[in-house]
């Protein structure tokens, strides 16, 4: 084979590469876009109503984590939320994932001295996360949704740029006084990004444990004791935000059950994740299916550039891993309450989609084949599963248009009644979206509170007898 023919090979399989992400990139969007047609709903009013209350943001976290919600960093959050604007705020986190696990990508190519190129980290980065939250659990509720979202979806996004400074710092020689500085910081931030959720909260500890035995067993010895100092640091600060969380005096409001006896949970901490696993099977074979392919198809050309050293064994311990952390975000639902709800199930569908991608690279990387003309076209060919995503997805934009203005309708009419004068309010019914509780009829229902306190009037109620508004 010529040298040029290598260059040809070698630039159509990168063309197919980008080609991959382009079309991972433009389901993305579409989704990103969706995010427009987002409204304030159910929690949302309550939460945007403390921030309208004249109280400082520290003021307001310390009052609802003692009284309401012992997750104390998502008010923050949701004062992000308000700035930005309701309806801008999903795709603005859609797309800051996307550069976030490009810059981890990027890291852990400098850790690990692995020859990536900047159109298979844009891909990689494209594809894990089209194909996430393709298969989310509940989409609206994860994405859209912003009481959902700052609690199992932002969460998210902030763990990847916080792995990505952490492999940075580890990577790059610090002075102890900087390096007790940098541990310092990492702490807290891993005790803030823990507050948002105890889902996301036992998955953290989770990956910073494993990340910690990792760096121990295979880390080089220049950057070893760096890591462990910083990985420690980070997993001490968000050990401490689960201890805070569960010291919350609002846990009694949210369930008033005895402690769950520990051979249930350790029972349950076993039965929920494979359940979880084969229901996947079962409901998403196709994703599935494809997510470990294309994880074989993007690292088949490495076969034999990559050392087979321990790949057996990575074999066996990635699904090993995935389990072991599906497990430790099930973890507070499995103690606290129950199966998770759709929402909650959001980062294990997460960490099963990179298992699954992983366990496809890795036999890629063991059997995979080596002529990149022919992985090329088979991955131009499956760009198509992202499009067909993208397809779908603007499928449903009528529904969300739909919603959108009959929310705003609403939201008008009752600003119009109040300031008009009249203080007690009874709208038409509202078709609700993915389960979320729209008002109700009864004018005392949690919701319609939420939404008094937002408008400033006095009550709010749903009547059955007409769909129209009064004129």
């Amino acid at each position: 084979m010529t040298i040029w023919k290598k260059i040809k090979e070698t630039d159509l399989f990168q063309l197919a590469l980008l080609l991959q992400g382009i079309a991972s990139f433009l389901a993305l969007s579409i989704y990103a876009y969706l995010g427009s047609f987002s409204r304030l709903m159910a929690d949302d009013y309550y939460h945007s109503y403390l921030l309208q209350s004249g109280k400082n943001l520290w003021q307001i976290s310390v009052e609802k984590y003692l009284h309401v919600s012992n997750r104390y960093s998502t008010m923050s959050f949701f004062s992000f939320g308000e700035e930005v604007g309701i309806r801008w705020v999903s795709g603005l986190m859609i797309f800051l994932w996307l550069l976030g696990l490009i810059w981890f990508l990027t890291e852990l190519k400098e850790i690990k001295s692995v020859e990536f190129s900047r159109k298979m980290i844009f891909s990689l980065a494209s594809l894990l996360i089209f194909l996430s939250i393709l298969q989310a659990p509940n989409r609206f509720q994860t994405l859209y949704w912003l009481s959902g979202s700052q609690t199992y979806f932002a969460p998210l996004v902030f763990l990847v740029y916080f792995f990505a400074a952490l492999l940075f710092f580890i990577r790059c020689p610090h002075s102890k006084g900087t390096l007790t500085f940098l541990a310092l910081f990492v702490a807290t931030l891993a005790f803030l990004i823990g507050g948002l959720s105890e889902t996301v909260g036992t998955l953290h500890i989770g990956i910073l444990s494993i990340a910690i035995l990792a760096f121990w067993i295979w880390g080089k010895k220049t950057d070893r004791k760096r890591a462990l100092i910083l990985l420690g640091a980070a997993l001490l600060g968000a050990l401490i935000s689960l201890v805070v969380m569960a010291l919350s005096p609002a846990n009694d409001i949210r369930s008033s059950a005895p402690p769950l006896p520990i051979p249930v949970f350790l029972e349950r901490s076993v039965i929920f994740p494979y359940g979880f696993i084969t229901d996947t099977f079962k409901s998403l074979l196709l994703p599935s299916a494809f997510t470990v392919i294309i994880g074989f198809l993007v690292f088949s050309p490495m076969k034999g550039e990559i050392k087979k050293q321990g790949m057996w064994l990575s074999l066996i311990i990635v699904p090993i891993i995935t389990f072991a952390l599906i497990s430790a975000s099930f973890a507070p639902s499995a103690y606290a309450l129950s199966y998770p709800d759709a929402r909650v199930r959001f980062p294990a569908r997460v960490v099963l989609t990179f298992g699954l991608f992983i366990e496809g690279a890795l036999l890629g990387l063991f059997f995979g084949v080596k002529k990149k003309f022919l992985v090329a076209l088979l991955l131009i060919g499956a760009s198509l599963y992202p499009l067909r995503g993208a397809w779908q997805a603007y499928q449903s934009l009528p529904k969300f248009q739909a919603y959108a203005n009959a929310w705003d309708t609403r939201d008008a009419y009752i600003q119009s009644k109040r300031d008009g004068g009249m203080m007690n309010i009874s709208l038409p019914p509202m078709d609700g979206m993915a389960g979320i509780k729209e008002f109700d009829v009864d004018a005392n229902h949690w919701v319609n509170r939420g939404a008094v306190d937002y408008y400033g009037v006095d009550a709010i109620s749903v009547h059955s007898t007409s769909l129209d508004y009064d004129e």
